[in-house]
């Protein structure tokens, strides 16, 4: 497919985290609100940049040892706590790729970083949205920072990036290894259960008044949840068709 499809794809999906952002401020009080929407888009910064100058190295460092296509020949170094005479298919993390740097890297590489970028994003955000107005606003940057950089990139790895989780069927005979298809479990079994441990470490404030009126939410915020599902159902699409390396399985299944 042209290099401009995958771009266009990539935007696409940006979709998923702003309509998740607006599906979980619609229920909140205005003021809460409008400070989850502005510590949603601060984690996505941060995301973005620890994702460009670690988390792409730790996911895809070695993915090129599985998808032996010449445009991955950078990212061929991959960590394993096991000897090299187990193979290739018991890698941990990967060592490449830091800051897309490099003479070798390729288009393919820089369409493979665009289009997991967004995933990186959503698994930050949705811990960081259920820790505002529990967690001080350090916290809630250590924790995007934390998701987005390291310990999504890690899942990925295992998962999409060569690792063991999915090697398990060739190296142990467990079926075909862990098959995330998409990778939308990856992110949000990461998201949900980072932001369950969170929330057991910032529990809610308790109220000082129990005898408060209840009002009713402002017109807007309902709108802004149906707008944010159209969103996400949008960015869905483009999730999937983004990623390089499963387009052509896409291709197949006539989607």
């Amino acid at each position: 497919m042209p290099g401009y499809w995958y771009l266009l794809m990539a935007a696409l999906a940006l979709l998923v985290p702003a309509g998740l952002i607006l599906i979980s401020v619609a229920g909140l009080e205005p003021q809460r609100a409008w400070d989850a929407a502005l510590g949603s888009l601060a984690a996505i910064s941060v995301t973005g940049i620890a994702y460009w100058a670690v988390g792409f190295g730790l996911q895809f460092g070695g993915v090129g040892l599985v998808y032996t296509r010449p445009e991955l020949l950078l990212l061929v170094w991959e960590w394993s706590p096991f000897s090299p005479d187990w193979g290739v298919g018991w890698g941990m993390a990967g060592l490449s790729g830091w800051f897309l740097s490099g003479t070798g890297v390729s288009s393919l590489v820089y369409a493979l970083f665009l289009a997991h970028l967004p995933w990186a994003m959503t698994a930050a955000t949705l811990p960081v949205l259920a820790l505002r107005g529990r967690a001080p606003a350090t916290a809630s940057a250590i924790v995007a920072l934390l998701v987005g950089g390291i310990l999504y990139p890690l899942a990925g790895n295992w998962v999409q990036g060569g690792g063991w989780l999915a090697s398990l069927g060739s190296n142990v005979n467990l079926g075909h290894g862990l098959v995330d298809f998409g990778g939308a479990g990856t992110v949000y079994l990461l998201a949900g259960a980072f932001g369950l441990a969170a929330l057991v470490v910032w529990p809610a404030p308790r109220r000082r008044n129990a005898d408060f009126a209840e009002e009713m939410p402002p017109t807007q915020l309902p709108l802004l949840a149906a707008v944010g599902s159209l969103l996400l159902m949008a960015g869905t699409m483009g999730w999937l068709w983004a990623n390089p390396l499963q387009t052509s399985t896409l291709s197949e299944l006539g989607l």
